[in-house]
């Protein structure tokens, strides 16, 4: 499963990076749902990570726009350190997006996922994010409230410099400085994902 987050304008609605092919049903195509919103439709989200397309995400808004997105971009210059797949979250992340990269040992639905996320935050290659499962956490009002067991949790959850916890993507890694203001600029989903992520 691929998450790609970007631009409406410049790589969804222009096919820039992919597209929804004729033969697949896009269910968010005439809905209106924020990742904001994704506990009153997590069946409908959760579904899609057992699939072979991938989520797109506008940056802008945090509106999921497709759920069948194929990445249609040329792969000869991308990180050739894994599978198709990883090769087109390169191509994506080379391109201007955000594109999380999840193996299905990361996706699996008991809470217990394991491995790491490929994260390509506008770049070529992916800095790994350790998955840490649900057991790990004490879990209080259904994911309202993410408490850490320890301390060492939160070591474990650095990113290049820059804790999950206080930010996303660390700004320095990304290649093209228009890029922060395309994957969250509504400063309510930032503070939504701030408030999951140090509570």
């Amino acid at each position: 499963m691929t998450v790609i987050v970007g631009s409406y304008d410049k790589h969804f609605d222009s096919n820039a990076v992919g597209y929804v092919p004729e033969n697949k049903i896009n269910k968010f195509a005439n809905i209106n749902i924020t990742v904001e919103d994704w506990k009153a439709h997590k069946s409908d989200i959760f579904e899609c990570f057992l699939q072979d397309l991938g989520l797109f995400v506008d940056g802008k808004t945090g509106k999921i726009l497709a759920n069948q997105f194929k990445v249609d971009l040329p792969t000869r210059n991308v990180d050739q350190g894994g599978g198709s797949k990883h090769m087109a979250a390169s191509a994506a992340g080379m391109n201007g997006c955000l594109a999380v990269k999840c193996s299905e040992d990361c996706c699996l639905v008991d809470g217990n996922g394991k491995g790491d996320l490929k994260v390509f935050s506008g770049t070529k290659i992916p800095t790994d994010v350790p998955v840490i499962s649900t057991t790990e956490y004490e879990l209080v009002d259904e994911f309202d409230n993410l408490s850490p067991l320890s301390d060492s949790i939160k070591k474990d959850s650095m990113i290049e410099g820059s804790m999950i916890e206080g930010s996303m993507i660390d700004d320095s890694s990304i290649a093209d400085s228009s890029i922060p203001d395309l994957i969250i600029e509504d400063s309510s989903i930032e503070d939504s994902i701030t408030k999951v992520s140090s509570d």
